[in-house]
């Protein structure tokens, strides 16, 4: 009998050396946002930055980029890769070392015989608290990694994502990754797929 899993918001995450100042509210306005409502915060001095539309906000300091969607309307996650191409082809020569897709999902299903018990709690490079990680190996043509990390658990809910990783050298490595508009909508298809099959979880709206 399948257990009921919700997926939560996605994000795409570039690790690199970012000049922040690029990223001034005119030039993001113009490029990512036009023609629609933009809101703003900043964290002084150095970022980091944050700009938010309609469909996903972008947040911006000087080692990643961290696009956050904000509704599950396939057309925001066309929009949200749409964007990340902009900022790379317009900041070309930026250093990027890394790529990430993340999709997040909450469950009231068990998940402690999934996550051994021996990984203890940690926080990872870009702060995000990580209670137990699995490393999934998936016969996969692309370069990328997959992780299973479960984030949280409270009162018999457990926060889990699934990250894609992977490991670049510059922004055309990440611009030939992302040629596919869908590529957020065929990864969430392929880890609906594999909670199915490995871990008899099913999603529900």
């Amino acid at each position: 009998m399948f257990k009921n899993v919700i997926k939560n918001i996605g994000t795409l995450v570039v690790v690199g050396k970012w000049n922040v100042h690029v990223f001034a509210p005119e030039w993001v306005k113009s490029n990512l946002f036009e023609g629609e409502e933009m809101q703003i915060s900043v964290a002084l001095p150095t970022g980091p930055y944050q700009f938010r539309g309609k469909s996903f906000e972008i947040t911006v300091s000087e080692n990643r980029l961290h696009f956050e969607l904000l509704t599950e309307e396939e057309s925001a996650k066309i929009e949200v890769v749409e964007a990340l191409r902009t900022i790379l082809r317009l900041l070309i020569q930026t250093p990027v070392t890394a790529f990430g897709i993340n999709i997040n999902y909450l469950t009231d299903a068990d998940l402690g015989n999934l996550f051994p018990e021996s990984i203890q709690s940690n926080a990872n490079s870009v702060g995000v608290e990580i209670k137990r990680e699995v490393k999934w190996s998936l016969n996969k043509t692309d370069g990328s990694s997959t992780n299973i990390r479960l984030l949280e658990e409270k009162d018999g809910i457990f926060k889990f994502d699934v990250n894609y990783n992977y490991i670049v050298g510059k922004c055309t490595d990440i611009l030939s990754l992302i040629d596919d508009d869908e590529i957020i909508i065929k990864r969430e298809a392929e880890c609906e797929q594999m909670l199915r099959d490995c871990f008899n979880l099913a999603l529900v709206d």
